[in-house]
């Protein structure tokens, strides 16, 4: 019985947010003219084999996120800070360039958003993120939003934004129904997490770049 919750997770957790499949396909180049060393970025991808599902069900308001990490600047580079379930002996938490997050045969979208900060700022967002490479970070099977070493994409990007600055930053767990298949399944009649175009309800993100493949 156990197993068999155990896979009933494992294939909700992939419907939701959480990765996808990598296929190594080159993405069209994109200018980084506009992106600004004391910017934080909410960078985002959709993918087709999740898309409908997703936005239907689980999203608050955005058609087309699948995915999403946290950017900044870093000599003249976006890199993006992001939490994936792909396996992995050392950590679920990776760091990977614009061309490694986009390199996924059945991408569709790529959005960024951007939320002007000071250096200051920027410096203590460096330091909470450098200190998850110290950190093994497992793929959250569970939707525990209190274990901090348990992640699932989403759970990562707003927990590093509240932990920053918990004044600007505030992002409510979402909480929806589940179907009788689920609720039957897993023990639970509902589901509390974050949504993965969470950071869409604050005002202070402005979309600064967005392409389809």
């Amino acid at each position: 019985m156990m197993r068999i919750k155990k896979l009933l997770m494992v294939c909700l957790l992939l419907t939701l947010c959480l990765t996808d499949v990598v296929f190594c396909q080159k993405i069209p180049a994109w200018s980084l003219d506009k992106l600004h060393k004391n910017s934080i970025y909410i960078v985002a991808r959709g993918t087709r084999q999740k898309l409908g599902f997703i936005a239907e069900k689980f999203n608050l308001k955005d058609k087309n996120i699948t995915h999403v990490g946290i950017g900044m600047m870093e000599h003249d580079t976006l890199v993006i800070y992001n939490v994936t379930n792909v396996e992995s002996d050392i950590s679920a938490f990776v760091i990977e360039g614009a061309k490694a997050f986009t390199s996924y045969s059945d991408i569709y979208y790529l959005g960024i958003w951007e939320y002007r900060t000071s250096e200051k700022e920027m410096e203590k967002l460096s330091q909470l993120l450098q200190s998850y490479r110290h950190k093994k970070i497992t793929f959250d099977m569970d939707f525990n939003e209190k274990d901090n070493d348990n992640l699932y994409c989403s759970e990562f990007s707003a927990k590093v934004l509240m932990a920053l600055n918990p004044k600007t930053f505030q992002f409510p767990l979402k909480k929806v129904r589940l179907n009788h298949f689920y609720s039957q399944s897993l023990g639970r009649k509902t589901l509390r997490y974050y949504p993965v175009d969470f950071f869409q309800a604050n005002a202070e993100f402005n979309k600064v770049f967005e392409k389809f493949f």
